[in-house]
């Protein structure tokens, strides 16, 4: 790689077109055929593959993810500090019982207890959405507060959220308001988790640098009634900036959940966007006022 860079690279991004040229094949031939954030479909089209050829398969997140995003769902992780496996199990108990009836949170948290070994410090990981994170949050740093839990619990998520990233062949792509390349939404996201107290908060570019950007977060539940004010507003606007983000372009259960008609939590979210009803609009050629 180092002595023939170049060489490399293009005969490198030659197998990359060789291979999904084979997908694409399964593809037409009705074989579920995806892009997992690999960057192929990419990088075969900067390699001289067609547009069309190129990404005649879906990404993974517009075929399938897209709609958990519009209930600000996403990959929320929590980690037990004090490194005792019997905090994990409390707090997935306690993850049942707020999430109860949620077959995606259910059937999840019950298959990762019995089949996923702990590694490193107890951890777990569920697509918990908008509404259910906050709840959940609270409801366990009062555990930190009664002495329930052994020690603080760190609250986190993966790049990949609601409204945490813009990437225009991944997360972002093929966005129904065509706002594939908007980068505001992740810069939002960290400007509102600042402003809510977040313990950490990271702007980073998880793909090609200048291609996409996202950001990260961490905060901490340690029983501290401090800690409840921070938790409630972090874990509100972080998963809410993309319901938010997706409502704005138009995905009607994302709007049904700013309304709180949600599936998750009758919580709503007050923001003068265009898509509301006529009686919110604040602005346009009427002028009408916020009732």
């Amino acid at each position: 790689r180092a002595r023939i860079r170049q060489a490399y690279l293009k005969d490198a991004r030659e197998t990359m077109k060789r291979q999904l040229t084979v997908m694409n094949k399964f593809y037409k031939k009705g074989v579920e055929v995806f892009e997992y954030g690999t960057s192929i479909r990419k990088e075969c089209r900067d390699a001289g593959m067609t547009e069309a050829e190129a990404m005649t398969i879906p990404g993974f997140v517009s075929e399938y993810i897209r709609a958990l995003f519009c209930e600000g769902r996403g990959p929320f992780r929590w980690i037990c500090m004090s490194g005792d496996p019997e905090d994990l199990k409390k707090t997935d108990d306690l993850a049942l019982e707020i999430c109860k009836g949620d077959p995606l949170v259910e059937r999840w948290i019950n298959l990762a207890r019995r089949n996923l070994p702990i590694e490193g410090l107890p951890a777990r990981i569920c697509y918990m959405g908008f509404g259910q994170r906050r709840k959940f949050g609270l409801a366990i740093n009062e555990m930190v507060r009664n002495g329930e839990l052994k020690g603080p619990v760190a609250f986190s998520r993966d790049n990949l959220d609601s409204g945490s990233i813009v990437n225009p062949t991944f997360e972002s792509e093929n966005m129904k308001d065509g706002g594939d390349l908007i980068s505001d939404w992740p810069y939002l996201n960290a400007l509102l988790n600042c402003a809510a107290g977040c313990d950490l908060i990271a702007i980073q570019a998880n793909y090609s640098m200048g291609e996409a950007v996202h950001t990260g977060v961490t905060m901490i539940a340690d029983g501290t009634e401090e800690a409840d004010l921070r938790l409630d507003s972090a874990l509100t606007v972080d998963s809410g900036i993309g319901v938010v983000r997706h409502a704005q372009a138009g995905y009607e259960t994302a709007k049904d959940v700013a309304n709180g008609k949600g599936k998750l939590t009758d919580e709503s979210i007050k923001v003068p966007l265009w898509w509301q009803p006529a009686e919110f609009v604040t602005f346009g050629p009427k002028g009408r006022a916020v009732r």
